[in-house]
């Protein structure tokens, strides 16, 4: 009995560290362009000056040659960037911020093979791992 116990504390704790995994997004170590990420059409960590902290958009959007990033309503990009908003029901349910060209110092683009790696294959080992252990300590009667 004591040992189910103990396994299902592990079996929890692996559980839990799944689903922080699946919101993780990892970003290429260098710089892209403003027309890659409007291009790519997804997720983007951009510093706007080096005095800021960088800020996460789901995509960057050109609209009449003016660079705007979506990012989620309580986002912190839309509060640190809330007097550049310029419509807050984008898409009904985002904010789109006003991003000036000159001030983009860094733009990085979510590298897709490392985050489904980090959500997908992580996972995969650890729930093997879990069943490994479940299986050695599993006492049918």
């Amino acid at each position: 009995m004591k040992s189910i116990k103990s396994n299902l504390k592990w079996a929890a704790k692996i559980i839990s560290f799944l689903i922080l995994l699946q919101s993780c997004t990892v970003y290429h170590k260098y710089a892209g362009s403003v027309d890659e990420a409007v291009a790519s059409n997804d997720k983007v960590w951009l510093e706007t000056s080096p005095e800021d902290y960088p800020n996460t958009f789901l995509k960057l959007v050109r609209i009449d040659d003016e660079i705007y990033g979506v990012a989620k309503k309580k986002s912190s990009a839309s509060k640190e960037l809330r007097t550049q908003i310029v419509d807050s029901s984008y898409e009904g349910k985002y904010n789109l911020i006003k991003l000036n060209d000159e001030d983009l110092k860094d733009i990085r683009l979510k590298n897709k093979g490392a985050s489904t790696a980090l959500s997908v294959g992580i996972p995969v080992v650890l729930v093997g791992v879990a069943v490994w252990i479940f299986a050695e300590n599993f006492d049918p009667l």
